[in-house]
């Protein structure tokens, strides 16, 4: 292997890798409690902690959401939609590697964020560790690392998934390698294909049945159509684990196996308008590939020079991965649901984008070498040599082709690096951002040893219900509110029926941001009954890390706009602040305004004194609103709370609320 080529995959590997850390590392290392795609990464904790606690399904909560599960009418399309990510999230396994491997990291000390960010870290090196073997094989390992390069770019431009990588991407990155031991070893790798067969289907079952599936294909086809002896040994036990992963996902309902969610069925009336949208969803996915080449009919030209120019021991290795992976990719296409947009077909689009940003690799690098070739030759030939002129024609007309290609190429690729750069201080300030939630395990100790016993919990959010199953409240019985009757009689029944003793939920103060950042949020209050309830009211601040100012506005006696409290805090200060001002003015409606220094946040109101250990006013006629933004070009939304969850959440029965701190909170009920 010469030095230059090593070079070059090695750049083309720290590009990759570059790209995906960027965005990243700094979300993982600043965010507050939980990991990147909060809403996700639970799931897979709380599957983890299944795996160690729970596994065949048979505890209190698990045992309950499977039965409220079966019993919740399909009488909206919400309910519908809130009962497949129920099962989702909460109840089907099908990434059991993936949850025995951060359950294994658990037990070694690190917490579930640590584990799962050092999963989720592996998964990426994996992956890349698995494009690079594969394509290595395919084209080269000079054209390897720069496929690595561009497809990073476009990965990070166009996203493909990576910046989640869910178990799917375990599956693809096993796939991928065994893939690339195929192609050196072919049959000559015989029983060892099995234990990478089964590495798979547990690190994905259904993904792993497609992509065990494709490998097993590529074994049987890569060395010649006929099998016998070992060879067809290996690959008939290979169908039978292939074939058990589907069985299973069937059969087994103790653990819910398998995929969570039902394809809509061909012969539903649904079907058709589904595919239509599952179609355009996928088309904006080969759209945003194809910025590469430049247009459908660039990729088509790209394809068919690639397979003319690749030598004739590659050729047949690369057509049949195309063919089977597009085939694969239609299959996926096809495959429909109710409420997601080709969700079956983005699992397996990286591959298929693997491949071809590889054949547009192979055919840069092959016209870079016809002009680098002509170039020096150029310099070598004597003067007053001639050549042939036919000869001499073609070779101008090869030149000029591979410079016009490579001009294209090399447009188009540096389009998406420049778009990529661009792109990654956002994606890494959306993935800091985003849920970026505390949490309070104290609420978890105080549901399961307070002085009311936790006999079934009623969980208001997914996410909230997710990080409590993590703490330890699977052994406590649970109902999922969004899935309780919509009926009021019908609801409280139900309720009274499941004597549910604690109610979980989101807490409304709490931004999808995380923190109320007074510089951010344009913070609003409001009297409910028209006067001041109290005679002060105290509000609870954290700082940054800059001294600053805070400004309590609102009305005077005469109703004139007037600064009701001046709040100044030191750098890194935090504490509860008092102000009798808007009593005493009797201003109904305010407003908190950060006037110096930035990210001061909101962690806390209430109204009056009191021994409570609780940071917001429940039930004290306060109303809270304030805008929630995820991302600074976009407008976000107004949200508002009365902090009356009874109200909020048409729930009857809820008694007091005993706990509030971070992003969840926590409420008795009685009857």
């Amino acid at each position: 292997m010469g030095t230059w080529r090593l070079v070059v995959f090695l750049s083309g590997i720290s590009i990759f890798l570059a790209l995906q850390l960027s965005v990243l590392l700094t979300p993982m290392i600043e965010r507050d409690y939980f990991p990147i795609e909060t809403d996700d990464s639970l799931a897979y904790t709380q599957r983890a902690k299944q795996f160690e606690e729970c596994f065949r399904q048979d505890c209190k909560a698990l045992l309950d959401l499977r039965k409220q599960h079966a019993q919740s009418p399909d009488s909206s399309p919400e309910r519908i939609t809130a009962k497949e990510r129920l099962l989702a999230d909460s109840i089907a396994i099908y990434g059991p590697l993936h949850s025995a491997l951060q359950s294994g990291l658990k037990s070694l000390g690190f917490s579930w964020t640590s584990a799962y960010n050092i999963l989720h870290l592996a998964t990426l090196i994996l992956l890349v560790v698995g494009f690079a073997y594969w394509t290595s094989g395919l084209f080269g390992i000079e054209v390897s690392g720069l496929t690595l390069a561009l497809l990073g770019g476009l990965v990070v431009y166009r996203l493909m998934g990576v910046d989640a990588l869910i178990p799917s991407f375990l599956s693809t990155g096993i796939a991928l390698f065994t893939w690339g031991l195929l192609l050196r070893f072919q049959r000559r790798l015989g029983y060892w294909l099995l234990p990478l067969v089964l590495l798979m289907l547990s690190a994905h079952m259904m993904v792993g049945f497609f992509l065990g599936g494709i490998t097993l294909a590529a074994f049987w086809l890569l060395d010649g159509w006929r099998l016998k002896g070992r060879d067809l040994g290996v690959f008939l036990t290979g169908g039978f684990l292939v074939l058990a992963d589907y069985l299973l996902q069937h059969w087994v309902d103790h653990p819910k196996l398998g995929g969570s969610v039902v394809p809509v069925s061909m012969l539903s009336p649904e079907y058709w308008p589904l595919l239509k949208a599952n179609l355009a969803s996928i088309l904006v996915q080969f759209r945003d590939w194809m910025g590469l080449t430049g247009g459908k009919f660039e990729t088509l030209a790209v394809l068919i020079l690639a397979i003319v120019l690749l030598p004739k021991g590659k050729k047949k290795p690369f057509v049949l991965f195309f063919v089977l992976i597009s085939l694969l990719c239609l299959v996926s296409a096809l495959v429909v649901y109710a409420h997601l947009s080709g969700p079956v077909f983005s699992r397996f689009f990286l591959i298929w984008a693997g491949l071809m940003t590889g054949a547009v690799s192979y055919l840069a690098w092959r016209c870079g070498q016809v002009v680098i070739s002509w170039f020096f030759s150029l310099r070598r030939s004597p003067k007053g040599h001639s050549e042939d002129t036919g000869d001499f024609h073609w070779r101008y007309v090869t030149v000029i082709g591979s410079i016009l290609i490579l001009s294209i190429l090399c447009f188009n690729a540096v389009t998406i690096f420049s778009e990529a750069l661009k792109v990654i201080p956002k994606q890494r300030s959306y993935k800091l951002k985003r849920f970026n939630y505390s949490f309070d395990e104290n609420q978890v100790s105080l549901l399961l040893e307070g002085p009311l016993p936790c006999h079934r919990v009623l969980y208001g959010h997914r996410e909230v219900m997710g990080a409590f199953f993590v703490m330890g409240s699977m052994r406590c019985g649970a109902l999922f509110a969004n899935i309780l009757p919509v009926d009021n009689a019908e609801k409280k029944q139900w309720i009274l029926s499941h004597q549910v003793s604690h109610f979980v939920f989101r807490n409304p103060a709490v931004p999808n941001v995380g923190k109320l950042l007074l510089d951010q949020a344009q913070i609003h209050l409001r009297y409910l009954n028209g006067e001041p309830t109290a005679e002060e009211i105290r509000f609870y601040f954290k700082n940054g890390a800059e001294a600053s100012t805070i400004v309590l506005q609102g009305q005077d006696s005469t109703g004139v706009e007037t600064i009701l409290e001046r709040f100044e805090l030191p750098a890194h200060g935090s504490g509860w602040m008092t102000s009798k001002a808007a009593a005493i003015f009797s201003s109904v409606d305010m407003t908190l305004i950060q006037e110096k220094g930035k990210a001061t946040a909101l962690l806390g109101i209430r109204l009056g004194q009191d021994e409570k250990d609780l940071l917001w006013p429940w039930q004290q006629g306060l109303e809270l609103s304030f805008l929630d933004r995820l991302r600074d070009d976009r407008p976000g939304t107004v949200k508002k709370t009365r902090f009356d969850i009874g109200a909020e959440y048409n729930l009857p029965g809820v008694s007091e609320v005993i706990a509030d701190r971070g992003f969840s909170a926590l409420a008795t009920m009685e009857f």
